[in-house]
């Protein structure tokens, strides 16, 4: 299978929509907020061809995914893409996640530690308590008359991006913000109600950190690896939160190569 396949998986609350290629032992990819499956579609091909399935999945309020009656924790992400995860099929696997997605991961893989062979996440979140009460106060997404959010959306992630924007990049991460809908925010809420650091410290799969100079979290994702057990952290040098775009074959030879560690022990 060469083409990338979309469904929807039910779940108890809601149907979950995912991205699927490859045949293999399967991995389960979560996404940044306010993202979708869509982008992990570069990394797929690559994950598929090393002789992995990957699952990636719309977090419940974000792509095509069912949209949750209130504001969840992070600890309800996990129960709603785990019980998509269930609907899959999926017994044993390998997460990676990316920013929020890599705090919803990391909680999973804690509650879940008989099921996670192994852990990635590209970013780990480790938040001073006065970024932590920003997130929390962050208003729903407004949408005026003239579009203006939209356009402070666009030119905010057109300046993280740097010299590595693309048109195709901007159209993409534009059509997440409105999926998202007025809901945006909630990831982030999710995330500044949350104690990092027992996160950190509840893992105890094997996990690697990956992170860019150019990404926000690059300084906390090196501290955070000092706080689980098993971790550690692996550089990619020049690329930023957009990785998945930026150097997709040398993020899954990253993941790949932590995959087949022997285990510890």
């Amino acid at each position: 299978m060469t083409t990338i396949r979309k469904g929807y998986v039910d779940t108890p609350a809601g149907q979950v929509h995912y991205r699927t290629l490859g045949t293999g032992e399967p991995v389960v990819l979560l996404h940044m907020s306010p993202a979708s499956s869509a982008m992990w579609e570069p990394a797929l091909p690559h994950l598929a061809a090393r002789g992995y399935q990957a699952f990636a999945l719309d977090t419940p309020g974000y792509g095509d995914s069912f949209r949750p009656l209130a504001p969840p924790s992070l600890e309800e992400y996990a129960a709603y893409l785990l019980a998509a995860i269930d609907g899959l099929g999926l017994t044993r696997f390998l997460l990676v996640g990316h920013h929020t997605g890599g705090l919803i991961g990391a909680v999973l893989a804690s509650q879940q530690p008989e099921r996670v062979r192994k852990f990635a996440c590209w970013g780990f979140t480790l938040m001073e308590e006065k970024r932590k009460a920003e997130l929390r106060q962050l208003p729903l997404a407004s949408y005026d008359e003239e579009g203006e959010a939209l356009l402070v959306r666009w030119r905010s992630r057109r300046a993280l991006a740097g010299e590595r924007w693309t048109p195709a990049l901007g159209i993409r991460q534009l059509l997440e913000t409105l999926q998202a809908g007025r809901e945006l925010p909630w990831g982030f809420w999710a995330v500044g109600q949350a104690d990092h650091l027992a996160i950190a410290r509840s893992l105890t799969v094997p996990t690697l950190v990956l992170c860019g100079e150019r990404d926000t979290l690059w300084e906390q994702s090196q501290q955070a690896v000092h706080l689980m057990r098993q971790a550690r952290f692996q550089p990619l040098p020049g690329c930023s939160l957009n990785v998945v775009d930026e150097a997709p074959e040398e993020l899954v030879a990253a993941l790949v190569a932590f995959f087949q560690e022997p285990a510890e022990g």
